[in-house]
């Protein structure tokens, strides 16, 4: 160790060397040097050592939280095709109930064999509106049949459904049929053209009954009404006026649109009862066939009352027009109705079945 030569007091200047009262320099003492030079170089690794420590840290939240978000996705994605193989089966559980016959399942609209069916290790239930209490749920197949189909319905059909406006009855009309010319209130691309996401008018039927939110006039209020979910039940959402969507009235009851009395899937194939081909009161040229079918249950002198009121080139709607014209009695044209149609398509959409609407 250095030392100095004279007992001076001395002291440190701000360059880092010793001076005595005299001014004369002096070295630091190379103990004082080696213990700074330690002290800054263990400082500097405790700090890159913090720092590596936040890093690896921040590494690994990020890759529990990684791990975690996958798990969950996976988790999801069982879950989904989980839910898939259930609404699968339920599907197979209610085709094979249809191909059974009432005789063997009793009535297919019967609630109690759609509500917690098990399946495996799960269950499935089919619900449907409850349009006599929004109180309860309802379970139970739903006959199409039983609905007004809008792709066939008439406009006059259309007006009788609950809240319809007349424009948007006859924009459904423009909106299905094949041409451009538009009814009055209705509206063809002219009109959809001209909205900020333009789109052209379809001119064909409608494939679901919600495509109907595409026409003009019509609105979520209407098709829906308080019931937006679609559960057939009054929620509290639905009841609480202006607080949280849907608006509503909160009356206490559910006010429904026309959602649950339209289709677009009611369809039956084009054949009597029998599975025999129907005669066409539209074909001129089936005249001699209606006449034959009128022999079958009428005199002679009937069939030839009957058939003078045909006209030549019929042109009827339906066959309760051929009944009005004809002037059958109710009797006679019930006997005869099964076999009878206006079209030679193999399918017919929109038949109503009035049993179950």
């Amino acid at each position: 160790m250095n030392t100095f030569r004279d007992k001076k007091k001395v002291r440190e200047r701000d360059d880092g060397r010793w001076t005595t009262d005299d001014t004369s320099l002096v070295s630091r003492p190379s103990s004082l040097l080696c213990l700074r030079r330690g002290t800054r170089a263990r400082g500097t690794i405790l700090i890159v050592t913090i720092w590596v420590v936040l890093v690896l840290a921040g590494l690994a939240l990020v890759f529990a939280r990684s791990m975690r978000i996958a798990a969950i996705v996976s988790a999801n994605h069982v879950a989904s095709l989980k839910a898939e193989s259930v609404a699968a089966g339920a599907s197979e559980y209610i085709m094979a109930q249809l191909a059974a016959g009432e005789e063997e399942t009793g009535d297919l609209m019967d609630s109690e064999p759609y509500e917690a069916v098990e399946l495996g290790e799960d269950y499935f239930w089919v619900l449907r509106s409850n349009l006599e209490d929004d109180d309860k749920f309802d379970y139970g197949l739903t006959d199409e049949a039983g609905k007004i189909n809008l792709n066939s319905a008439s406009e006059e059909m259309l007006l009788r459904l609950p809240g319809m406006t007349a424009e948007l009855a006859a924009s459904i009309i423009d909106w299905r049929d094949e041409d451009s010319e538009i009814s009055p209130g209705g509206a063809e691309d002219e009109y959809y053209l001209l909205l900020s996401e333009p789109y052209s008018c379809k001119n064909s039927p409608l494939e679901t009954v919600d495509e109907i939110l595409l026409i003009k006039g019509a609105s979520e209020e209407l098709l829906y009404g308080e019931d937006t979910n679609l559960n057939g039940i009054l929620d509290d959402n639905e009841n609480d006026g202006d607080l949280s969507e849907p608006d509503d009235n909160r009356n206490g009851r559910l006010d429904t649109g026309f959602y649950d009395y339209v289709t677009v899937y009611s369809v039956e194939e084009n054949v009597d009862s029998e599975g025999n081909e129907r005669i066409n009161i539209n074909d001129a040229q089936s005249r001699g066939d209606i006449q034959s079918l009128l022999q079958e249950i009428l005199k002679e002198e009937r069939v030839l009352e009957v058939m003078s009121m045909v006209p030549t080139n019929p042109s009827f709607d339906n066959i309760l027009d051929f009944y009005y014209m004809t002037r059958l009695e109710f009797d006679e044209f019930t006997q005869i109705a099964d076999r009878l149609t206006t079209s030679d398509e193999e399918t017919m959409p929109g038949i109503v079945n009035v049993n179950t609407a």
